[in-house]
């Protein structure tokens, strides 16, 4: 079997509606010979059976059954270990990349011999074209840079790229460091891009938005529930205090890059913490901020805003610890 350029990641739960939509987008793509490798993620709908069906009649298509379901990291962690080929890309199951989207980062990734190739794409919520927001809003760097100074170049506009399905990465290159995306936990990707970028020795960006990613209803990022809440906050608790120790840890020159993204993360969590209408969960979640060292933390590096923040949360830990003892 000839080997392919790229293997592209697809983790697969409950998404039949977008699949044949998907699939149209796979068969468009100009870069030829992509394997493309798809984790049915414990589905209880019909994804199982398309895929197959899919696969099929494709024979550079693979397809993984994961039961029960594990979550997105463990699903692409799953088809990690299956790619084939220089690099590997990702896809959502409910998004549509371009036609040219792996070619052109293929072409950028090769010419350079990089590490991470950085791509742009937009949202749109029914069919591509429907909302014109790039995902990446701030100026990048053009040339060459090593993981380190991408880190430094995005602190200037304070945006790093951390959508999983716009990077391409060099599979000799992520074999060799055995990296694997955090399991259990939402907001992985921003964990998962420190660590790449930490290791990473040529990486490079092109503007174009060749990847189209749906705004779809009821997800994670969009779900306002009490459970959907929790889960994000959990998540940027865990990315935080990531961040704050390995920006602690890192050369002095790292330190303000990574240092930004643990308070960035550190003040989302408190915003979605003064969202919670659950006085039990509001109170344990400020009580488990406290434990983790993160309130001391970021009074001693961030300010205004995160100041308040953080002292709100310090007074609504205090009561509840008072209440609890009373």
């Amino acid at each position: 079997m000839n080997q392919p350029p790229l293997s592209v990641v697809i983790p697969v739960h409950d998404a039949a509606p977008y699949l044949p939509a998907l699939f149209e987008a796979l068969d468009a793509q100009t870069l030829a010979g992509i394997a493309y490798i798809f984790v049915n993620d414990g589905s209880h709908d019909d994804s199982a059976r398309l895929l197959d069906d899919y696969a099929a009649s494709r024979p550079g298509v693979l397809v993984l059954h994961q039961q029960p379901a594990r979550g997105v990291s463990a699903a692409r962690n799953l088809g990690l270990a299956h790619i084939r080929g220089d690099y590997v890309g990702f896809c959502d199951a409910d998004d549509q990349p371009a036609p040219d989207h792996y070619a052109q980062l293929y072409e950028l990734a090769c010419h350079h011999r990089l590490d991470i190739a950085f791509g742009n794409g937009c949202y749109f919520n029914q069919a591509p074209g429907d909302d014109h927001r790039l995902i990446v809003q701030q100026p990048k760097p053009t040339a060459v840079l090593d993981g380190a100074g991408w880190l430094d170049a995005c602190l200037v506009g304070r945006e790093w790229i951390y959508a999983v399905y716009l990077s391409l990465l060099r599979c000799d290159w992520l074999r060799e460091h055995g990296l694997r995306f955090p399991e259990g936990m939402v907001h992985e990707d921003v964990v998962w891009t420190n660590e790449l970028l930490l290791r990473a020795g040529r990486v490079a960006y092109q503007a174009a938005p060749t990847y189209h990613y749906r705004r779809t209803p009821g997800s994670i990022m969009r779900n306002r529930s009490r459970d959907g809440l929790w889960r994000r906050i959990d998540g940027h608790t865990k990315a935080a205090a990531h961040l704050q120790r390995i920006s602690d840890s890192a050369a002095a020159a790292l330190r303000p890059a990574l240092r930004a993204q643990a308070l960035i993360e550190l003040n989302k969590l408190l915003g979605l913490l003064g969202d919670l209408d659950d006085w039990q969960l509001k109170t344990a979640c400020a009580r488990r901020l406290r434990r983790s060292g993160l309130f001391g933390w970021g009074w001693h590096h961030g300010g205004g805003r995160l100041r308040w923040r953080l002292v709100r949360a310090s007074l609504l830990a205090a009561l509840a610890t008072g209440s609890a003892d009373g």
